[in-house]
């Protein structure tokens, strides 16, 4: 991922340009260009398989992207928040039982 240099009035986070993603054969996104920007509040929404978290994971640099690419000012920090947590071990979950008792 590189720096994009534009005005320095706008406050830019991340630029997609030329965009594509693939997971195997199939053909996920195509041709993105977009610019988000600062203070943007962003929804992704589709159907299972669409590629929302082949996105994120491009977003993250955990994926490399087929064609194009995901520009980021110098110095961003990302924050995510993994899809699935793995399940604790049985022996770790602790069962508990208390009693409420009214006390006058």
């Amino acid at each position: 991922m590189r720096a994009l240099s534009v005005s320095p009035r706008v406050v830019w986070m991340i630029a997609f340009r030329g965009l594509a993603l693939r997971r195997g054969e199939r053909l996920l996104l195509s041709n993105i260009d977009l610019v988000l920007h600062a203070g943007w509040r962003v929804g992704v929404i589709g159907r299972n398989g669409c590629g929302k978290s082949s996105l994120f994971a491009a977003i993250l640099g955990q994926l490399e992207s087929d064609a194009g690419s995901i520009d980021r000012p110098a110095g961003l920090r990302i924050a995510s928040v993994a899809q699935e947590a793995p399940a604790l071990p049985t022996s770790l979950v602790v069962e508990s039982t208390a009693t409420i008792e009214n006390v006058s």
